[in-house]
């Protein structure tokens, strides 16, 4: 490099600092918000007031994967735990406020330098505190969080100032009273929870999660502050009791591998402003349809997914407006009555089969519905009695008003006969608009059956399906594309992300 060109490259660094040191405060703020741990300390040296700055922002964001990146070597560890050392220390030297402190660690740290991390945190009237410690695993690669996970300092369940506490990975085996009086959300994941009186010491709690967590057994929760629930494949878990008299909201569930929920053993029928009510992986009595409407009168959603119903589903509800069932199970019976007069909006997943499927709904207010055929049961059918029962089941949406978006996973489950068209009358005679999404486009041949199925003869018994048709779309989709446009489109009709990871 010249030595012009070398001076040149000095002036414009000296430019830089000088109109970054002439930044104001909030535009400061704002850069460090956007950079990662380590590289927010490299900017602190800019000047003065980046330092001064960098001490007095209110959040604090310790993320040992994103200060140490993929280095996973011990130095590199060690480094950042003097950086958390030292970025408390300031803060305590300073006397800045702190709102905000997160700590997530990916290697094991000493339990005493995370106490001392916390009280330092818990000095400055923190507000809120996420805390995600490294996973114990035993030697045989299994989590063991009852016994090596981070105990919970008692000091932050005696702190009056926090509002909200997450926690994930974290060991809570306190005798002690909790005091947190103006706590508002807790959120506990994978935790090892060995008494459940958290909610004792907590009057102004709003907002609970707890998820796919160790060592419950029975679970009471009573609140009258309480709004949103969540308690989702908790392990060892034989009974739920919630009184709630002021909960809106509760998503309850078991998991699909080695644990699923029954709803017996699930208690909260105390909980009369319930109004959205989310189940996951569970076995739903006939006797729990048939007293819905007594316990749950105020319930306007109800998402039942991946739930396996034992008996007949008899459903009456007068305030229910959205209702969303995904079938668990290829061949499982789905029989019985649904009379929701306000219904608004309705979603289907699963098979329907002979003679596993016969249900009646009565919805005459239904506007909108999305109804997803998984045609890969093991019953064996012939064709005419399985068009017979999509049919019949198709029947029940000829009132849908505004929409109707029907997906089949196999085409050919949409393609009536053709002695079926002429022997039986249409489903959908006074329906709409239709949205059709299919995994075919002009002509494709199934490699098991060597079928041939046309774009053509989809449209014609489309046409017959529903001849009153004034709007008619089709997608051409893969099997996952179909149902992330299905899941994605229920989504956005329930304002909420109700197909998370469970």
């Amino acid at each position: 490099m010249s030595k012009k060109a070398y001076i040149r490259k000095e002036d414009e660094k000296q430019k830089a600092a000088i109109a970054a040191s002439e930044l104001p405060d909030f535009a400061i703020h704002q850069v460090f918000q956007l950079l990662c741990p380590r590289d927010v300390v490299r900017a602190s040296i800019v000047s003065k007031q980046w330092e001064r700055e960098w001490h007095s922002v209110p959040v604090l964001d310790l993320d040992e994967e994103k200060h140490v990146g993929d280095y996973l070597h011990s130095i590199h560890h060690q480094n950042f735990i003097d950086y958390v050392t030292w970025s408390l220390k300031c803060r305590l030297k300073d006397k800045s406020p702190l709102n905000k402190f997160k700590l997530r660690t990916i290697r094991h740290v000493d339990y005493r330098l995370v106490d001392g991390w916390l009280s330092l945190a818990l000095e400055r009237n923190l507000k809120e505190l996420y805390i995600s410690t490294c996973k114990y695993s035993n030697c045989y690669g299994l989590s063991a969080p009852d016994n090596g996970n981070y105990c919970l300092s008692h000091k932050v369940l005696d702190a009056k100032f926090l509002t909200v506490l997450d926690l994930q990975f974290v060991r809570i085996d306190s005798h002690d009273s909790i005091r947190l009086p103006s706590l508002k959300s807790l959120s506990l994941k994978e935790c090892y929870l060995r008494y459940f009186h958290l909610l004792s010491g907590c009057p102004s709690i709003e907002d609970l999660s707890i998820n796919s967590c160790y060592g419950l057994s029975d679970v009471k929760v009573s609140s009258s502050t309480l709004k949103s629930l969540e308690i989702i494949m908790c392990f060892a878990m034989y009974d739920v009791k919630v009184e709630a008299m002021n909960l809106e909201s509760f998503r309850l569930g078991g998991n699909q591998y080695n644990y699923r929920l029954r709803c017996n053993m699930v208690d909260f029928s105390s909980c009369g402003a319930l109004r959205n009510l989310d189940i996951i992986f569970a076995e739903l009595e006939e006797q729990w349809f048939e007293d819905f409407d007594s316990r749950y009168p105020a319930v306007e959603r109800l998402i039942l997914l991946k739930c396996r119903v034992l008996g007949h589903i008899n459903l009456r509800s007068q305030h229910l407006r959205r209702f969303v069932f995904e079938n668990q199970g290829y061949d499982s019976i789905l029989r019985g009555r649904i009379d929701t007069p306000n219904l608004n909006y309705l979603g289907f997943w699963g098979s329907v089969t002979w003679p596993n499927t016969e249900v009646h709904i009565k919805a005459p207010n239904l506007s909108e519905a999305t109804i997803v055929l998984n045609d890969t049961c093991t019953t064996p059918m012939f064709p005419f009695q399985k068009s017979c029962c999509i049919r019949n089941f198709l029947a029940n949406f000829d009132n849908c008003g505004t929409l109707l978006t029907l997906c089949a996973c196999d085409t050919k489950a949409l393609i009536f006969p053709e002695n079926m068209r002429r022997e039986c009358s249409p489903p959908l005679t006074s329906l709409k608009h239709l949205k059709v999404i299919t995994d075919i486009e002009e002509v494709y041949r199934y490699p098991k059956t060597n079928t041939i199925v046309k774009i053509a003869d989809l449209m014609d018994s489309l046409r017959w399906m529903a001849p009153s048709l004034e709007f008619l779309s089709t997608k051409t989709k893969t099997s996952d594309g179909i149902f992330y446009e299905i899941r994605r489109a229920v989504d956005e009709v329930l304002g909420q992300r109700i197909f998370r990871s469970h």
